[in-house]
């Protein structure tokens, strides 16, 4: 039985898009360290937000790579 959909493209998709929300975290975490050390509350608030949009994005991409290793494993013929 041959897979149906090639699901190599997709993980490596969610790989990426996982790797750069976490860059973008990174920046965005420490954007705000050093906005609140100038005493920009308000904007360190703001990129805070970027933070926590950056860190979900993260979590949703392991989750989709998660499903996806799974749908792949379950598209494997059986070599019983």
């Amino acid at each position: 039985m041959r897979p149906i959909v090639n699901l190599r493209s997709w993980i490596a998709r969610a790989l990426w898009s996982g790797a750069a929300s976490l860059g973008i975290g990174l920046v965005a975490g420490l954007l705000s360290l050093v906005l609140m050390s100038v005493g920009d509350g308000l904007g360190a608030a703001a990129v805070r937000g970027v933070l926590l949009v950056a860190i979900s994005v993260s979590g949703l991409a392991i989750v989709a790579i998660v499903v996806l290793l799974a749908v792949n494993e379950l598209q494997k013929p059986n070599d019983d």
